[in-house]
């Protein structure tokens, strides 16, 4: 387990050249925002958590030696996985890693454009015979 503090602020340095970031803490942890949505922690034990929701991404960073999922209470958040200290001790890695939550999410919390659908005309009225 490494030091929280330290985590952070390497997540944070991580994450420097990103737009629309926000921090607060979430779940008693330190936290990044991208558009009012989370992407990135410091989860409690010590591990940086990214949100990956693009299965290919999720898979890919699952198969990382020592990564998990993020389970607070036991119970497995979706597109959440806990890098293993080989990615959060490695700053390009994390960099990637961070700036790939981050586009992910930022993607899906983009607010969809309203469609219009044209009004349909009235159909002309047949006189009766």
């Amino acid at each position: 387990m490494l030091d929280k503090l330290k985590l952070f602020e390497d997540l944070t340095r991580a994450a420097d050249s990103l737009s629309d970031l926000g921090h607060k803490k979430m779940f008693g942890c330190d936290a990044l925002f991208v558009g009012g949505a989370i992407f990135a922690m410091v989860w409690k034990e010590g591990l940086i958590g990214v949100k990956l929701p693009d299965e290919e991404a999720f898979q890919k960073a699952m198969a990382l030696s020592g990564a998990r999922p993020w389970a607070p209470g036991g119970k497995a958040m979706s597109h959440w996985v806990l890098l293993p200290e080989t990615v959060s001790g490695d700053s390009k890695r994390l960099k990637a890693w961070v700036a790939r939550a981050h586009t992910l999410v930022s993607r899906g919390n983009a607010k969809p454009k309203k469609v219009t659908k044209p009004k349909k005309k009235a159909a002309a009225k047949k006189p009766r015979e």
